[in-house]
């Protein structure tokens, strides 16, 4: 499946509320800058074409599941922007970028390239619980992230 389809199919099945508003190449452009990071080309494509999102059915589609925890909500841009740096002076690593969370306040984040010259095409997605203090890897990849909750709702969690 090719990376726009799985995005459709991720928003399609799991969206809720109005419809997403993509952001702009400049905004994404702008919050890379803020941040001092650059965005895998996955992220930027999924964000270019959608933008924020809500999906509260992936709390009883992923209730607990340590690998899969769930989703509720892909972060609007500017909060990545503001909350990313509020989550490190509260104890998020500085090297994570917040791109969402879970009911619970945990976040999920992409790794922050620092200083880097070259665009990966995607990257891994990290889990922050904040109580614990611990970062796990949840997905290889942004893309291998969303199609993970998708194969559970395939397989009927």
């Amino acid at each position: 499946m090719d990376r726009m389809a799985l995005y459709r199919w991720f928003v399609s099945a799991f969206h809720h509320g109005d419809s997403p508003v993509p952001v702009s190449a400049h905004d994404l452009d702008e919050a890379e800058r803020a941040l001092d990071t650059l965005f895998p080309w996955s992220y930027r494509a999924f964000m270019g074409s959608f933008g924020e999102l809500y999906t509260p059915d992936l709390f009883q589609l992923a209730p607990g599941l340590p690998e899969m925890p769930d989703l509720k909500n892909i972060a609007s841009l500017s909060d990545v922007v503001s909350e990313t740096p509020a989550c490190w002076s509260a104890g998020t690593p500085s090297n994570l970028v917040v791109i969402g969370n879970d009911v619970m306040g945990n976040l999920f984040c992409l790794p922050r390239l620092q200083g880097a010259t070259e665009r990966p095409d995607d990257l891994p997605v990290e889990f922050f619980d904040h109580e614990f203090l611990h970062v796990a890897e949840i997905a290889p990849s942004f893309d291998g992230w969303l199609t993970g909750y998708l194969q559970l709702q395939k397989d009927g969690r």
